[in-house]
C-alpha cells in the first residue's frame, strides 16, 4: 500500500490555533460584586460563636494531662452533647 503524501494533513499549512470557548461572564450593570450566604452557612457561623470566656488555667491543666498521657475522653458524654447540639440546630433552622 502506498501513502499519498499530498493528501496527509502535514503537507497543508496549519490553521491558526483556535482558543477554547469560555463561558460568558454575566455583566454586572451596577459594577458591584455581591456575596450571598446560604441559611446553612449562617447557622454554622452562629454555632461557631463562643459565648464562654477563655480559661487559661483550664487549658494549662488539659495540656499537662495530654503531655503526661492521662487525659481520657468520655465518649458517651461527648456523643450525648453532640447529639443535643445537633437537635438544637435542627430546631432553630425550622
Amino acid at each position: 500500500m502506498k501513502i499519498d503524501v499530498n493528501r496527509t494533513s502535514l503537507s497543508r499549512p496549519l490553521d491558526a490555533v483556535k482558543e477554547p470557548k469560555r463561558a460568558a461572564v454575566p455583566a454586572n450593570p451596577a459594577g458591584n460584586d455581591a456575596i450571598v450566604i446560604s441559611a446553612a452557612a449562617k447557622m454554622l457561623r452562629e454555632a461557631m460563636t463562643i459565648d464562654e470566656p477563655f480559661d487559661a488555667a483550664k487549658v494549662a491543666k488539659l495540656r499537662a494531662k495530654l503531655a503526661e498521657g492521662s487525659y481520657a475522653v468520655d465518649t458517651g458524654k461527648l456523643a450525648a452533647r453532640l447529639a443535643a447540639e445537633l437537635m438544637l440546630l435542627t430546631r432553630e433552622s425550622k
